[in-house]
């Protein structure tokens, strides 16, 4: 099968006629189509399997209200709008063979408002490839669903369509087993052979002529009890259908508040105490360089800032020192002269025993030589008056100001502007940090949430345990009703259409047997064989084997050692889940085309890889790819080129409240065209 193109109308976000050609060309496999979340992928995705099998594409336990309420959600609605468009269609045309012909087929299924419903309609063409399309009249139309579900199985093409956020979720929740029982009875069409064996119970029960009454009660009052179990399972599948709905919802809302916690810095709080004591030491550390500016101020400093003057001032000082020393020198000298002025008087010559008339002429040379040695101009004053010690301080501020003083300055000046900036950072993520009642409350919503979501998972463990207990109780019933079955044929003999039918039982269980055994020896093989190409570690998981009652999987490295799933890490947990999926679509024999929405959810980049170079260009004949530019981004994109058939993207226009397709992905020439 080939899903050759897909056409929405009006629906979603899709505005007036949206066609996509998806027929994969020169071997290459993949269709690649790209947007942004709330483009439009995920509508895409699911309306391939609404438009194929309408209300049953959303679960056994849908009602007919709840449909039509999705229904007129999804009917495309302009931005300010009072009514919707009123009409929407999903079409979808492939070509399968069939009876040894290749045919294409038409599915479209449209919606109308009707009153405070939505009236559908389907409509399903065919014609041969290249040719014309007609109405299927081969085929009443009551009976078209029937038809399309007849030639693609939704058990099976399910298979082929999955979701990668899906993927995570049953790689979390360790739902492989689970899947691969959903999946066997889709593969081996055991809904089919379990119908046919009611119906020949049933149909031999009452066509029995001569059987014992009361043989016939038991088996009627068995089959009652079996139809009773069957109902309760329905109600009980519905209950746990909605409790999934409440945990998913929960989930949601986990997520919210713990992403409300990030936003608001629960990180940050956790560290807050450190932030505040760090925050007081960058505070000590900036007065202390405050204090050393203003000292600075208060000293030298001011004095830097006019070195022109400071530079007269020394000099000027140097001068008076000198003068000083001038002064000093002369009253020494003074003194002295003074001490030595008496050898021109009479009395010092006569003391000394000179004659008076030399005396006389020896004191006046004396008196004349002493004048000639007396300094007739006397030194200058010092002009600042300072005294020694003044001088001696003022000189060591003037060297002071010229050497470190400027310097000084811009050392703590450059730290006390750096401390300020690093106060201003921790004040401000202080000031942003939540407070600890703002965080408590939080932290008591996610756990007032976690308390609500253990108790919904454990009623919805009863509500599994109730179904299981029920289903038990039906097989229970089935075998009872065998044996029933087997004591009015013993009591019957050799009726020929008993015995017929108990044959053909017999081999219908042979059958299932049988073909239940050799669909899983396939589906092993296929397995091993997909966690080879997957997985990260080639030589981890040498071989996988199936319980055939259970359907658990056993993974077994060398020597046929079990290894322990729950040790895998958490990609390859998923690429464990994708390769599940992978092989139980081999093992279906059909080949349909896959479509992946979201195909690198979570995943780390080695398993990203892998699931780009290995997976998608291998998985089918046709893959179509729903991603974002955050998982198949530029160097990704360029991988998968020589892969790739056609690319789209899907850009929403706020402002047109609609989804705009181009024929390209994110990226043209290098340069990106799609906004993200």
């Amino acid at each position: 099968m080939i899903i050759t193109r897909i056409a929405l109308q009006d629906y979603g976000v899709y505005r007036g006629r949206a066609e996509f050609d998806l027929e994969p060309s020169d071997g290459k496999p993949i269709v690649l189509l790209g947007g942004a979340n709330g483009a439009g992928k995920t509508t895409l995705f699911e309306s391939v399997m609404l438009c194929l099998y309408g209300i049953a594409s959303l679960g056994k336990q849908t009602t007919k209200k709840s449909y039509h309420e999705f229904l007129a959600k999804k009917i495309h609605r302009r931005p300010g709008a009072r009514a919707s468009a009123g009409r929407a269609s999903v079409a979808v045309w492939f070509r399968s063979f069939r009876g040894g012909r290749e045919e294409e087929y038409a599915v479209t299924r449209s919606w109308a408002r009707d009153g405070g419903g939505v009236e559908e309609e389907l409509d399903v063409r065919k014609g041969d490839r290249g040719g014309a399309m007609r109405p299927l009249d081969t085929v009443e139309r009551v009976h078209w669903q029937s038809f399309v579900g007849d030639l693609v199985p939704k058990g099976i093409m399910k298979l082929f369509f999955f979701d990668g956020e899906k993927v995570v979720e049953m790689a979390r929740e360790g739902g492989e087993d689970a899947t691969i029982r959903e999946s066997f009875k889709s593969l081996l069409g055991l809904e089919i052979i379990e119908q046919l064996r009611s119906d020949l119970q049933v149909g031999m029960a009452r066509n029995l002529t001569r059987g014992d009454r009361a043989l016939r009660e038991d088996f009627e009052r068995g089959r009652a009890e079996k139809e009773e179990c069957g109902t309760t399972v329905a109600r009980l599948r519905e209950a746990r259908a909605r409790k999934q709905n409440d945990l998913d919802a929960l989930s949601r809302d986990i997520e919210a508040a713990e992403s409300r916690i990030a936003k608001v810095g629960g990180g940050f709080a956790e560290r807050r105490g450190a932030a505040k004591k760090r925050l007081e030491e960058k505070k000590l550390a900036h007065n202390a360089a405050r204090q050393k500016i203003l000292d600075l101020c208060a000293g030298a400093l001011p004095l830097a800032a006019i070195p022109g003057s400071l530079a007269g001032l020394e000099e000027q000082i140097r001068a008076d020192e000198r003068a000083q020393r001038r002064i000093m020198g002369k009253e020494l000298a003074d003194a002295r002269m003074k001490k030595i002025r008496v050898m021109g008087t009479r009395s010092f010559w006569d003391a000394a025993g000179i004659p008076e008339g030399d005396a006389a002429r020896a004191a006046a040379a004396a008196s004349s030589l002493l004048d000639a040695l007396e300094d007739p101009d006397p030194p200058d004053r010092p002009a600042l008056g300072l005294s020694a010690e003044q001088s001696s301080r003022m000189l060591d501020t003037i060297r002071a100001a010229n050497t470190s003083a400027l310097d000084s300055l811009k050392e703590h000046t450059e730290a006390a502007t750096r401390l300020a900036g690093e106060m201003l950072l921790l004040e401000r993520s202080i000031a942003s940090a939540p407070g600890d009642d703002e965080l408590g409350s939080l932290v008591s919503e996610i756990g007032r949430l976690r308390t609500r979501e253990g108790t919904l998972r454990a009623e919805a463990e009863h509500i599994d345990q109730k179904i299981a207990s029920n289903l038990a109780m039906m097989g229970h019933l089935d075998t009872r009703l065998q044996a029933t079955l087997s004591r009015i044929y013993d009591a019957e003999k050799s009726e020929t259409r008993v015995a017929l039918s108990r044959s053909v039982q017999a081999v219908l269980g042979e059958f299932v047997e049988k073909l239940r055994a050799k669909k899983i020896r396939a589906f092993e093989g296929h397995l091993a064989e997909s966690i080879g190409i997957l997985m990260h570690k080639k030589s981890l998981i040498k071989r996988a084997s199936v319980e055939p009652e259970t359907f658990e999987i056993s993974l077994h490295g060398d020597g046929g050692r079990v290894l322990q799933k729950d040790l895998l890490s958490t990609g390859e947990k998923q690429m464990l889940a994708t390769a599940v999926l992978w092989s139980l679509a081999k093992t279906s024999g059909r080949p349909l085309p896959f479509m992946i929405d979201t195909p690198l959810a979570r995943l780390d980049e080695r398993h990203r890889a892998s699931m780009v170079e290995r997976f998608l260009p291998a998985a089918s004949h046709q893959v179509i790819v729903l991603s974002t530019d955050s998982e198949i981004g530029e160097n990704y994109h360029k991988a998968l080129a020589p892969h790739l058939s056609r690319e789209y993207a899907l850009e929403y226009v706020e402002g047109e409240g609609a989804t705009r397709m181009r024929e390209s992905y994110f990226w043209r020439g290098g340069r990106k065209v799609v906004a993200v």
